[in-house]
């Protein structure tokens, strides 16, 4: 037992192939679990508390552009900062909460927020570039969803802005704005959208159910209200970039294979290859 507790907050691998698992932040737990890229356990790091190099409850955690650890989140106000072997290197106090923030190449930050409004029924997810002393560049893209606790009616699915960072490009795709992905530079300026045209998935009547079945669960935030089943599911449901530049775009199309799904490959310069 090395201490994996099954609160999965993400996985990553770094440029010589080592995989990292990250979990939520939790008591007596580490953070960070590191294996080689043949999958054996090296070591765990980083834990929780409020100490020096201790987490509280940030939960997104990355490799960035040299391969250390970052982690953050709103509650703690901080960025903390590891080396690939796991030592403690350094934190960044912040002024305002970021659910996210992922140091660039160029020494600018990708910094995604949460802006609930009492007045609005959408709650914001805008992704912004900041500059190294953490002053704001521009607003770079934009998704909301419908705030639960506002509205009577809910809608399913509720596509996400998803994103990834690769040689020197930012890669933005938000499904409702069908298929079409922003392409920036690290300092926020739009170059290219790719797009693609698609022929739009249904989705199945066992989905559906299960969806309209939550509404009848107290423990979900959606219980007792209505919801709208869209019959298609968005034109991707995540996007990632390698180191040669290349996009992978998965969709929604399932293979031959059980539970495996189509992706579509675009080369560096977007123009679509498989």
């Amino acid at each position: 037992d090395i201490g994996l507790t099954g609160s999965l907050a993400g996985v990553d691998v770094d440029s010589m192939g080592n995989i990292f698992i990250f979990q939520l932040p939790r008591k007596d737990t580490d953070i960070v679990f590191k294996f080689d890229k043949k999958g054996n356990f090296q070591k765990s790091f980083g834990q929780r508390g409020q100490g020096p190099g201790e987490v509280n409850f940030s939960w997104y955690i990355r490799l960035d552009y040299q391969d250390k650890v970052v982690i953050s989140g709103p509650a703690d106000r901080k960025m903390f900062i590891y080396s690939n072997s796991g030592q403690f290197e350094s934190y960044i106090a912040l002024d305002f909460e970021a659910m996210e923030i992922l140091p660039l190449p160029n020494g600018n930050y990708l910094i995604k927020k949460k802006v609930i409004t009492p007045e609005s029924k959408y709650i914001e997810w805008p992704i912004y570039i900041y500059e190294s002393d953490l002053k704001e560049i521009k607003e770079v893209d934009k998704y909301f969803r419908l705030d639960e606790f506002k509205v009577d009616t809910t809608k399913f699915p509720v596509p996400v802005l998803i994103r990834s960072v690769s040689n020197g490009l930012i890669y933005s795709g938000y499904g409702k704005r069908g298929y079409v992905i922003w392409v920036y530079d690290f300092n926020g300026n739009l170059l290219r959208k790719i797009k693609k045209e698609y022929q739009p998935v249904k989705i199945p009547e066992k989905v559906k159910e299960e969806n309209r079945e939550s509404t009848k669960d107290p423990r979900s935030v959606i219980y007792g209200k209505k919801i709208r089943i869209s019959n298609h599911w968005p034109p991707f449901q995540y996007l990632f970039t390698d180191d040669e530049g290349r996009l992978f775009v998965m969709t929604y199309e399932e293979s031959d294979k059980p539970n495996q799904y189509i992706y579509d490959v675009f080369n560096p310069d977007g123009v679509f290859i498989t």
